[in-house]
């Protein structure tokens, strides 16, 4: 007789996983370059406003909210994936 432990695994069988592992959510190479674009536009951004160039702050603006849009999107789907 065969028992299920848990999904795909039985009693008695081998309890190495055969499938591949997960991915786990938003992979940690998107979410640093998401948070160093926002940081990097932050930076800009304060830099602009400190010197008083309006084109350099306004550059850093576009960079941090690209960078919360593209780190939405990867929360958005990985909210959809699972």
């Amino acid at each position: 007789m065969t028992r299920d432990l848990r999904p795909g695994i039985r009693w008695g069988e081998s309890h190495r996983l055969d499938r591949a592992p997960k991915e786990h959510d938003m992979g940690i190479g998107r979410k640093t370059k998401n948070f160093g674009e926002i940081a990097g536009g932050k930076t800009k951004e304060s830099t602009g406003k400190a010197v008083g160039n309006e084109s350099m702050e306004m550059k850093g603006k576009a960079e941090k909210v690209m960078g919360m849009l593209k780190h939405a999107a990867e929360k958005a789907k990985d909210t959809f994936k699972h």
